[in-house]
């Protein structure tokens, strides 16, 4: 009998219709993640999916209870040795490079290409206006092309353009860069959370997703160390500003390549296992219920993820959650200077928040283990977020205000362990890259309104910023709450219904 998550997860009722299958049509029902499945012949189209299957039903099936722990274990170590540092390195220069505005903004970007009013905070939100404006074609390209090559080209890209960024002379050519940035980059969560669906257990995803999300803490240290680094520049061939865009530009460039050398497309094509071992890392990967990847468009999944309540609630928690982030992205050095630190001070108390950050999650990976569920860590870690933003508003003390910074980072624990938790709550390929475009839409016009909050007017102590955030992240809160509430009372439903579950065999890898 199918066990229900410590959340719960929606039962297919809306979505159920036996009674209108084929003959050769199977109706499978899993209680955990939502599946309600018309699946017919299993034949190969070539598809990383099709590939998993194909070995699968090529192969004698290994049962995992039978394998000696310790393969298990080297099964799961190669995987993490090869995919992790990958992982991690996407989201540490994801976050530095998109940030790396913020930096440029300490050394006089401004007034080097003659920006005046909101312009800046233009920039902050014309970069989010194309992570938007590019989402329905990332949605349909994550299903199309196999996540090496996809992952491969937008971090190529994104490198050309940073570097770009240095030669602009003026606000419309750092706009225009800033755009195409933002559609580079748009693809990079919805990825990463599809490799980590692939390869890794549902109990392992919240760990994992906890490692590669909370590389964003270490890369605001680096990047204060850049800032500190562009200070102390004395050059007669780049001016300080620039530094930042021509170090950063090559180097993504050449991280993206090497993507293209080390990521897999599947379990079923992992180079850095032996075919044994693949056949082991597909079965580790049956529970989850949610298959690899394919690259079959379904329309019907499309359907089924409009009716589901959970797509809507999860754009709304991310759209509150982005809001300040939206802002602090782009003016995250420039609220520091704000509290009365001067630009050298600035530049080393700005990592200080990228250290709280990382504490922050490793705190709700730890929480979220032990306690066997992802959305109340995220919540008693958003709570602290909310007293830091509370300390931001009310004290006029720029330690204090400084302190109640650095807390409010805790807030993005809570998009860190939702994304594991869409992958696994949510079957089939196409329907889950349906949830991450609405989240990705949710995520980008959430960062729009963000740098927008950031008024000339308002400085330097962008008060009316500062109460956004507190209540934004509130509203975070309780979205995240509601989607807790909802599963909870699918369970309830499930515990009726699963007496009636029939299995097909490989169903995971047909959907």
């Amino acid at each position: 009998m199918s066990q229900p998550i410590s959340e719960g997860i929606k039962p297919s009722h809306m979505d159920s219709k036996e009674k209108n299958l084929a003959p050769h049509e199977v109706a499978v029902f899993d209680a955990d993640n939502e599946k309600n499945v018309h699946a017919g012949g299993s034949g190969s189209n070539g598809s990383p999916m099709d590939k998993d299957l194909d070995l699968l039903e090529h192969s004698e099936k290994i049962d995992l209870s039978q394998v000696d722990p310790a393969v298990l274990k080297r099964v799961l170590r190669k995987i993490d040795l090869v995919l992790m540092p990958v992982m991690m390195l996407c989201e540490f220069f994801q976050f530095l490079d998109k940030s790396s505005i913020s930096y440029a903004k300490l050394f006089d970007i401004e007034k080097a290409t003659g920006m005046h009013g909101q312009q800046f905070a233009w920039l902050g939100s014309i970069f989010y206006i194309g992570y938007l404006f590019w989402q329905p074609f990332a949605a349909f390209l994550l299903v199309r092309i196999p996540v090496r090559m996809h992952l491969t080209i937008i971090v190529c890209l994104w490198g050309v353009i940073l570097g770009c960024m240095a030669a602009s002379k003026n606000f419309a050519s750092l706009a225009a860069l800033r755009f195409l940035l933002g559609m580079a980059e748009s693809a990079m969560i919805p990825i990463l959370g599809t490799i980590t669906g692939m390869f890794y257990t549902r109990e392992e995803q919240a760990t994992r997703v906890g490692i590669w999300f909370g590389s964003v803490g270490p890369s605001q240290i680096f990047g204060g160390l850049i800032a500190y680094g562009m200070y102390s520049l004395k050059s007669s061939v780049i001016q300080q500003w620039q530094f930042i865009f021509v170090l950063l530009g090559p180097v993504t460039f050449a991280f993206g390549v090497y993507i293209a050398i080390v990521i897999p497309t599947s379990p079923a094509t992992a180079w850095f296992l032996s075919p044994q071992e693949r056949l082991i890392a597909l079965e580790r990967i049956r529970s989850n219920k949610t298959g690899t990847a394919t690259t079959h468009f379904k329309k019907g999944q499309v359907i089924q993820a409009f009716r589901d309540p959970r797509i809507y609630l999860a754009a709304l928690s991310v759209l509150c959650a982005s809001i300040p982030n939206g802002g602090i992205s782009s003016f995250g050095a420039t609220i520091i200077a704000g509290f009365g630190f001067d630009t050298k001070e600035t530049t080393l108390v700005g990592m200080s928040t990228g250290a709280s950050e990382t504490v922050a999650m490793a705190v709700a990976v730890i929480l979220s283990r032990k306690m066997k569920m992802r959305v109340l860590p995220a919540i008693i870690c958003i709570g602290v977020a909310i007293v830091g933003a509370a300390m931001m508003v009310g004290s006029h003390n720029r330690n204090a205000q400084l302190g109640g910074y650095c807390l409010v980072f805790w807030w993005a624990t809570g998009q860190m362990l939702f994304i594991p938790l869409m992958q696994s709550m949510v079957a089939g390929h196409t329907k889950r890259s349906m949830f991450y475009a609405l989240y990705q839409i949710g995520y980008s016009a959430g960062n729009v309104v963000g740098a927008q909050i950031y008024r000339a007017k308002d400085a330097p102590g962008y008060i009316p910023a500062k109460i956004t955030i507190l209540v934004t992240i509130a509203l975070h809160a309780a979205t995240l709450g509601a989607i807790a509430l909802l599963h909870r009372y699918w369970n309830a439903q499930n515990a009726k219904r699963v007496e009636h579950v029939i299995e097909e065999e490989n169903i995971e890898f047909k959907e």
